[in-house]
């Protein structure tokens, strides 16, 4: 009995990881047909952004102008700070910011090999390219991280943490309402964080397993 309980954890681990890295190639798979849609073109991206016009208000568009404020760097920068203060974790902290340095990395490396321009007919100024969207990404790493260490490092109920996921989204909504990013940009940024994400998963595994396996037994 002894032993079966010692290998219970184990058996959790590798199934977790074999998860992570169907997941993962499934995502993968997902971003090379958004890549292939953007590098051949599509009509859908202009079409929709020009149906999502119509729903702008003043109201609406000061609210997602606070969202895309909070998904820049310097709130992105903002938020890794109250991590670094109030987390007391730092071995579990520090890899937070890893994380969304790698992402900007690769979205950096990717910007600059698809050069998609932004869309003609965005409402606030921004430079640079278009694919993916650095805030989708970004953020998407962010905050999917900080539910996880929440989650299973503090021992929070996800009911009360499932607002945290909803911030990602609102900010990678926020690009495609001020056009300064098509669809197709906003969900590859969204599936290049998970996977920065799920990758990072699968570092910290191997590096710290017995800290994992007595954070889920």
């Amino acid at each position: 009995m002894l032993l079966r309980r010692r290998r219970l954890p184990m058996q959790r681990l590798n199934t977790a990881r074999r998860t992570l890295i169907w997941c993962g190639a499934f995502l993968l798979l997902f971003c090379g047909y958004l890549s292939c849609l953007v590098l051949i073109g599509n009509s859908f991206d202009r079409v929709f952004l020009l149906n999502l016009a119509k729903i702008r208000n003043s109201v609406l568009g000061a609210v997602m102008y606070g969202f895309t404020c909070l998904g820049s760097v310097w709130g992105v920068v903002s938020v890794l700070a109250l991590c670094l203060i109030f987390l007391n974790r730092k071995k579990l902290a520090l890899p937070l910011i890893a994380e969304v340095t790698a992402s900007w990395m690769l979205n950096e490396v990717v910007k600059h090999i698809v050069k998609r321009p932004r869309p003609e007919f965005k409402i606030i100024f921004e430079n640079g390219y278009s694919f993916a969207s650095g805030h989708a990404v970004n953020n998407t790493v962010l905050y999917v991280s900080l539910f996880l260490l929440l989650r299973y490092v503090y021992k929070i109920s996800a009911k009360k943490l499932w607002p945290i996921l909803l911030i990602p989204a609102i900010i990678s909504f926020s690009r495609l309402y001020f056009a300064v990013h098509y669809l197709t940009d906003v969900l590859a940024g969204i599936c290049f964080g998970l996977m920065v994400v799920m990758i990072f998963v699968l570092i910290y595994k191997k590096i710290f397993k017995n800290d994992f396996i007595k954070l889920n037994t």
